[in-house]
């Protein structure tokens, strides 16, 4: 009887279970654009997943952030104040992709706008357009596949960011200074179940446990 219960006793401590828990590596970058067109590439780099921490059980990429921008525009000398042809309006659109391991089809933003307008009714000074925005949605990607993420090193990134303009102000000879963005996060989040450690109280009672079924066997040999 006194086996039974150490046995049972041994495949209970186990079989404890353990809690899920998550790691989130995070990459925060700013993209400033004054052209009317641009493109710029980043190659950052995440930490793949210690395998001694525990079960992979999923990767998820995340994206979300804010646009901004400004714009200074100057009436042209001789443009009419309030007329047809003093009413100025501006619109950049940015774009986002991330190409990762497993990442398929990869990230693909639809195009995010920051819009600005203006009626100039006085030809006193500069004007300044302002505006800031979400990016859109939290933007959530889970894998599929999460052999590449295990490891003790990195995952390699290529992220494209793009942005485009479309103003009346082009060709009108109307000076204006531009600087819009976007405030971008990447985010990779592991999901896991640690592997289980007893507690120090139950590793107490499994050693009486054990010493209990090795006086049994000791008595029984006496026999």
């Amino acid at each position: 009887m006194l086996r039974t219960v150490s046995f049972a006793l041994l495949a209970a401590l186990l079989a404890l279970p353990a809690s899920a828990n998550q790691i989130v590596q995070r990459l925060d970058w700013t993209s400033r654009a004054s052209d009317p067109q641009y493109e710029y590439i980043y190659k950052p780099s995440f930490q793949q997943f210690d395998p001694s921490q525990g079960m992979l059980t999923g990767v998820t990429y995340r994206v979300f952030g804010t646009t901004f921008g400004s714009i200074t525009a100057v009436l042209r000398d001789g443009e009419e104040p309030g007329g047809p042809s003093s009413y100025i309006a501006y619109q950049r659109g940015f774009f986002l992709a991330v190409e990762a391991p497993s990442l398929s089809p990869s990230i693909d933003t639809a195009p995010t706008e920051f819009f600005a307008s203006h009626q100039f009714t006085t030809d006193a000074g500069p004007v300044t357009l302002t505006n800031q925005s979400d990016w859109g949605p939290t933007l959530d990607y889970p894998l599929g596949d999460v052999t590449s993420y295990l490891g003790n090193g990195t995952i390699g990134l290529r992220v494209f960011i793009s942005a485009n303009r479309d103003t009346t102000l082009e060709g009108r000879g109307i000076p204006i200074a531009d600087d819009t963005g976007a405030l971008l996060t990447l985010e990779l989040i592991y999901d896991f179940t640690p592997a289980a450690v007893p507690e120090p109280a139950s590793v107490a009672i499994l050693g009486a446990a054990l010493l209990g079924f090795g006086a049994i066997r000791y008595g029984g040999r006496r026999r």
